[in-house]
């Protein structure tokens, strides 16, 4: 049984196709901006490693 207010008229279904390829879109750029984030944190901790991580103690 459907909800009344889930249902849209024609223009709202319209306008909801034509937004849905622009979300899609957004939502894979937010993907790819963060698994460049997540590239460029590995590519930090492995530099400061490289740089710190023969000294030993403090």
């Amino acid at each position: 049984m459907a909800l009344p207010q889930a249902r849209l008229c024609d223009s709202q279904q319209q306008e909801h196709l034509q937004v849905l390829p622009i979300v899609a879109q957004h939502q894979n750029e937010i993907v790819r901006i963060n698994n460049e984030m997540a590239r460029l944190r590995t590519e930090s901790l492995r530099i400061l490693e490289h740089l710190f991580g023969s000294q030993q103690g403090g």
